[in-house]
């Protein structure tokens, strides 16, 4: 008999979850109400990796590489312009953007390596989330 349960133990890079809904690739993700499965995070969620590939309720198998992962950096899909040396945090439909400068509570996910273009991927080194308050 087939174990339909992932992979437990210690991983070296992504991790394979299950999805109940769209996720794209190179956007951020985070559990879902019933903490079993993924989902594509909003600007008031916290994630906890980027997934690889797309996935959908048809394959709903996603390759989640987790924040913090310090052997290697991270592609990740941008919301509006960032430069080289920005943090980043959650913007919206789990893309990261720049950290903005109004006040308001931010859940910081790393830094940009590298300058993008709204929509487009870059090399970020990333962290495990904190929540920073601009007042």
């Amino acid at each position: 008999m087939a174990n339909a349960q992932c992979a437990l133990g210690i991983h070296n890079g992504p991790i394979t979850q299950h999805t109940k809904t769209e996720i794209k690739a190179h956007t951020l993700v985070c559990f879902d109400d019933e903490a079993n499965y993924v989902k594509t995070c909003t600007a008031g969620d916290i994630p906890w990796g980027i997934a690889q590939r797309d996935a959908s309720t048809n394959q709903p198998l996603v390759s989640v590489h987790p924040l913090s992962n310090c052997a290697q950096t991270a592609c990740i899909k941008l919301e509006g312009n960032v430069k080289a040396g920005e943090y980043l945090c959650v913007g919206n439909n789990g893309q990261a953007k720049a950290l903005p400068s109004t006040s308001g509570k931010y859940a910081v996910i790393g830094l940009a390596l590298k300058g993008g273009l709204n929509n487009e991927c870059i090399e970020a080194l990333t962290n495990l989330p904190y929540i920073l308050e601009i007042k």
